[in-house]
C-alpha cells in the first residue's frame, strides 16, 4: 500500500484546489502497516525580511501540534523535529528532510508527517510562476534561492528517504500580494491570510495515492480564533484526529472538523472557512494516531546541528602562555624546531609582538617540515581558512592536518574529524569522523569531545548515544563556550533533556559570559522577553551591545533597534540609523527596510 497525504492549510486566504489527476497505481494486494511514524513541524509567524507579513499563532501552532503529536498521537519524542521561527531556516529545514534528519533514520515502510505553519508565496511573484513555501530567512527578492519549491517537496522526501507514505500539511499562505492589513480591510484583523490572485496548484504538489486536505475552500480565508490562541483549524484538526481515540480514520477526522470550522467562523466572524479534502487515497483508511507496528530508537535530530563546524571552527584559538622575547627570536633562528614552532605561536597570537598570519606561517612551515605535530596542525589551520590565508589551499591544509592526526596531536585529530564529517575537502566518511573525534576525546581535548559529542547526537559513525553527547558538552562548556551555547538551545527545545527556559537560559548566560556573543544575542533576546528570567530591558541593551561587536549582522541590527525604540537605553536615531546602515551593507534584510522606514518618516 502506497500513501502520500498533503493537507494544504491555507491561512493565506483562498486556497483553489485542483483536482489530483487520478491515475492507475498497482498496489500490494495486502496493506503493509505503518513500521514507525516521524514528523517535522515547523512554525514560523516572525520572518527576517520584514516585507513578509507577521502571523499571528503559527509558532504556537506548531508547538501545539508536536505536543498533540507526542502526547495522544503515538509518535516518540525523538521522531518529531520541531523548528520555529529562527530555527525554521531554509538550511535547516532542507537538512532536516534532505540530509542528516529524515534520510538517516527514515525506512521505506514507515510514515513521514510534515506540518508547516507559514506563508507561501503566489505563483505570479516568481519569474516561473512556482510556489515556495517561506522559511524564517527567505528574501521576497530572492525566492528561488532562499525558499523551499513547494512543487518538489514531496518528491525530494521521498528520494531521500525511499518512504513512500508521507502526510504533508502546510499552513500556508501566499504572501506579498499587496493586501490591506488593516483591520476592516481585506486583510482583516484576526484573519491568517493575505489576499491573493491565484494559490497553490495541488495537482503539482500531489501525485498518485495522496489526500489534499485545505483549511478553506477557494475564495474564502482561514482564520485565527477568538476564542483561544490557535488558528480554527488546528485547533479543530487536533480535536477531530483523536475524536475517536487514536483509531480515529483522517476521513472521519475530516467530517468532524469540516463542521466545527464552519461552524466556529460562521459564529465568531460571519463569515464561511470550509475546509475542503481531495481524496485519492486507496486500502485501509489512514488513522494518523496508531500506535505504529515496529518502532525504532533513534538519537533525536537538532535543528541546526547537522554539522557543528561553527562551533569547531576555531581550532586554533589556543590559549597560549608564551610571549616573545630575543631570546626565542634567537633560539629559533639557529634551527630550534620548538622555538620555530613557538614563534609562529606568538606572531599568530600578537603576544608580545605585532600580530602577523603572514609570518608565523614562516616560521610553522619550517617547524612542519622537519616533523613538528603543532606546527603542522597550524599550517593546516591556516591553509584551511580562507579568511586567514592569502592563498588558501584546502588540500594542502588537509594534509597537513593528516600529518599532525597521525602524530598524535589532538587539535588536529579534532579538526580532521570535522573534515570527514562536513566533507568540505574530502568525502564524507562518518566512521573516520567518529574514530578521529575518539582519539581526540581520550587525549581529553576539549574540541575533540565536541566532535565526539556530535556523532552521538547524530549517530554519526556510530550508535547514538544523547545522554553521552548532553554529558560530553556539560563537560567541554568551561573550554569551549559554545558548548554551553548549544545545551542552552537543547534545554530550549526539550531535546534529549527536560524543556526548560529556566535551564536554556543559564547556560546561554555561562556561555555568554565565557566570551560565546552568540550566546549573549541569545541572552538579550531571554531579557527582552522575560524567558527563563526576568524581563530586564537595561540588560537587554547590554547584552545585545555586546553581542554586536561580533560583528554578526543580525547583531547589529537588533542593537539598532534598541536606540530606535528606546530599548533599555535612550532613543537616539541616529545611532540607530548609523547601526542599521553597517548591518544593511553586510546584507541585513531587517536593516535595509529600518533605513527606508526611517527615511520616509
Amino acid at each position: 500500500m502506497s500513501l502520500s497525504i498533503v493537507a494544504v492549510l491555507t491561512p493565506g486566504g483562498s486556497c483553489q484546489i485542483a483536482l489530483a489527476k487520478k491515475t492507475e497505481t498497482k498496489l500490494e494486494k495486502k496493506d503493509r502497516p505503518i513500521a514507525d511514524k516521524w514528523a517535522v513541524i515547523i512554525g514560523i509567524d516572525k520572518f527576517q525580511d520584514k516585507g513578509i507579513p507577521t502571523l499571528e499563532y503559527s509558532a504556537k501552532d506548531a508547538k501545539d501540534f508536536c505536543d498533540f503529536l507526542v502526547e495522544k498521537g503515538n509518535f516518540s519524542r525523538d521522531h518529531v523535529i520541531l523548528m520555529v521561527n529562527e530555527q525554521a531556516t531554509e538550511d535547516n529545514i532542507l537538512d532536516a528532510v534532505g540530509d542528516n534528519g529524515l534520510p538517516r533514520r527514515v525506512q521505506k515502510d514507515d510514515l513521514v508527517l510534515i506540518y508547516a505553519s507559514t506563508h507561501g508565496s503566489p505563483s505570479e511573484m516568481d519569474i516561473r510562476g512556482e510556489n515556495y513555501l517561506v522559511a524564517y530567512d527567505t528574501k521576497l527578492s530572492k525566492l528561488f534561492s532562499s525558499s523551499i519549491k513547494l512543487k518538489d517537496l514531496l518528491a525530494t522526501i521521498k528520494n531521500r528517504t525511499g518512504c513512500e507514505r508521507i502526510v504533508l500539511l502546510l499552513d500556508a499562505c501566499n504572501s506579498g500580494v499587496a493586501a490591506d492589513m488593516a483591520e476592516g480591510g481585506n486583510g482583516g484583523k484576526g484573519g491568517k491570510a493575505l489576499l491573493r490572485v491565484n494559490s497553490f496548484n495541488a495537482e503539482e504538489l500531489a501525485g498518485n495515492g495522496q489526500v489534499v486536505i485545505t483549511s478553506s475552500s477557494a475564495n474564502e480565508r482561514s482564520w485565527e480564533s477568538k476564542r483561544y490562541k490557535n488558528g480554527v483549524f488546528t485547533r479543530n484538526l487536533i480535536d477531530a484526529l483523536q475524536k475517536e481515540g487514536a483509531g480515529t480514520t483522517l476521513v472521519d477526522a475530516f467530517e468532524d472538523l469540516k463542521e466545527k470550522v464552519l461552524t466556529e467562523v460562521q459564529f465568531d466572524r460571519k463569515s464561511a472557512q470550509t475546509p475542503v479534502m481531495n481524496n485519492q487515497w486507496s486500502g485501509e483508511s489512514l488513522a494518523l494516531l496508531k500506535t505504529p507496528a515496529r518502532p525504532r530508537n533513534y538519537p533525536a535530530y537538532v535543528p541546526g546541528l547537522g554539522s557543528l563546524s561553527e562551533s569547531l571552527e576555531p581550532y586554533y584559538a589556543i590559549r597560549i602562555k608564551l610571549e616573545y622575547s630575543d631570546d626565542l627570536f634567537n633560539r629559533a633562528t639557529a634551527g630550534d624546531i620548538q622555538s620555530q614552532y613557538e614563534m609562529g605561536r606568538v606572531l599568530f597570537s600578537g603576544a608580545g609582538i605585532d600580530k602577523s598570519v603572514t609570518m608565523a606561517q614562516k616560521w610553522f612551515q619550517r617547524a612542519a617540515d622537519q616533523g613538528h605535530p603543532g606546527a603542522q596542525f597550524f599550517m593546516g589551520s591556516i591553509l584551511l581558512d580562507k579568511k586567514m590565508c592569502p592563498k588558501p589551499d584546502p588540500q594542502a591544509g588537509f594534509n597537513w592536518l593528516l600529518k599532525a592526526a597521525n602524530a598524535g596531536e589532538p587539535m588536529a585529530q579534532a579538526r580532521v574529524s570535522q573534515c570527514y564529517k562536513d566533507g568540505s575537502v574530502t568525502k564524507i566518511d562518518p566512521k573516520a569522523c567518529f574514530d578521529w573525534a575518539k582519539k581526540s576525546a581520550d587525549q581529553n581535548c576539549a574540541y575533540g569531545k565536541m566532535a565526539l559529542a556530535g556523532c552521538y547526537m547524530n549517530a554519526f559513525g556510530t550508535e547514538g548515544n544523547p545522554a553521552e553527547a548532553v554529558k560530553l558538552f556539560k563537560e567541554t562548556g568551561k573550554d569551549v563556550p559554545e558548548a554551553y551555547g548549544i545545551l542552552g538551545l537543547l534545554y530550549a527545545n526539550g531535546l534529549f533533556v527536560e524543556r526548560s527556559s529556566q535551564e536554556a537560559f543559564k547556560y546561554y548566560k555561562m556561555a555568554a559570559d565565557a566570551g560565546d556573543l552568540d550566546s549573549l544575542y541569545q541572552v538579550g533576546l531571554c531579557y527582552l522577553n522575560g524567558v527563563g528570567t526576568s524581563k530586564d530591558l537595561a540588560l537587554a541593551f547590554k547584552s545585545f551591545e555586546g553581542a554586536s561587536k561580533s560583528g554578526t549582522a543580525k547583531h547589529i541590527s537588533q542593537f539598532a533597534k534598541c536606540y530606535e525604540s528606546g530599548t533599555g537605553t535612550k532613543q537616539d536615531t541616529v545611532k540607530a540609523i548609523g547601526l542599521y546602515k553597517t548591518a544593511s551593507e553586510m546584507g541585513d534584510d531587517d536593516a535595509k527596510i529600518a533605513l527606508k522606514r526611517l527615511s520616509s518618516g
